[in-house]
């Protein structure tokens, strides 16, 4: 089996491979083995999601690059899914990518931050049965994140979707912001603040 390794342009690799193989009509892409686990949490398969992550982060994998498998983009996954069984393998540690809810991504967030950027009560509850703490702070090593907890995180997701709250100023009436907050389309969004 061919491999890309991470000193390799991916792009440049496929060309080559691409060219070699008798044009670019063979060119095959190498898949890094993140869309077998994606396929797994889009079912909820416990069992098979903990031998695919195992898998990919152990030496027995011949694509495996140092190791790593991206943390975010598995918790991002989970949250897109809804899928709390999974959530409850990768948070008890029944994987070896994480053995709990408060373990810190590489670009800073906490998994309870993506949950929080959701919207979504129901994975928000599960992350934090799991034990995920509501009063991390984000690192966001980008910046605009930081210092963030979860719920204002949520708070300030619910508010920049809603034009109209945007719209309102310190200057104008607190009635006016009472029912902007009010509306339909914010009363579920901003529901995740009194789990």
């Amino acid at each position: 089996m061919l491999c890309v390794r991470s000193e390799l342009n991916v792009m440049n690799f496929c060309f080559i491979v691409g060219l070699s193989l008798g044009g670019l009509d063979e060119l095959h892409v190498i898949d890094d083995g993140f869309s077998d686990i994606e396929d797994t949490i889009k079912g909820d398969k416990v069992d098979e999601f903990v031998q695919r992550v195992d898998f990919q982060l152990s030496e027995a994998n011949p694509c495996a690059i140092d190791g790593e498998l991206d943390l975010a983009q598995v918790i991002k996954c989970i949250i897109s899914h809804d899928a709390v069984r999974c959530a409850t393998a990768l948070f008890q540690g029944k994987t070896k990518l994480v053995k709990d809810a408060n373990v810190v991504t590489k670009n800073g967030y906490y998994p309870l931050h993506y949950a929080a950027k959701s919207l979504s009560p129901s994975i928000i509850e599960h992350f934090l049965e799991l034990g995920a703490r509501p009063d991390v702070l984000c690192l966001d090593y980008g910046g605009k994140d930081v210092g963030l907890t979860p719920l204002v995180m949520a708070l300030k997701t619910a508010i920049c979707n809603n034009k109209a709250v945007l719209d309102w100023s310190p200057s104008e009436c607190i009635f006016k912001l009472i029912f902007l907050l009010c509306l339909p389309e914010l009363v579920h969004a901003l529901s995740i603040l009194l789990i």
